[in-house]
């Protein structure tokens, strides 16, 4: 089996996923310590949970898909992003973005 090809690895993962949640709330609500998504769920804001639950090694932001509904200026959409990866940047010392892909290409 390919599994025990790769190696081991332990690893502690936290995790806040909210459904439909913008990028544009993310980036406002940054330093929340409470943040609600659709579904009632409850998480806090991006840097407040780099500084509360970190330190970290990696982070994966997911976010942008969401804010297509709604017809967004790009340059607003990217603005946004960049907030979460800027938050991300300042906590943790290697970082990259990589664009959702797009099921119809």
């Amino acid at each position: 089996a390919i599994s025990s090809a790769l190696p081991t690895v332990e690893a502690e993962v936290c995790l806040c996923g909210l459904s439909g949640v913008r990028a544009e709330e993310m980036a406002e609500d940054l330093d929340a310590a409470k943040v609600s998504d659709c579904l009632h769920r409850t998480g806090k804001g991006l840097r407040h949970m780099l500084k509360d639950d970190g330190p970290f090694d990696v982070a994966v932001i997911m976010a942008g898909t969401n804010d297509l509904a709604d017809d967004p200026e790009p340059g607003d959409l990217y603005q946004n992003i960049l907030a979460l990866h800027t938050a991300c940047h300042k906590a943790i010392s290697s970082t990259s973005i990589k664009e959702p892909s797009n099921a119809n290409n």
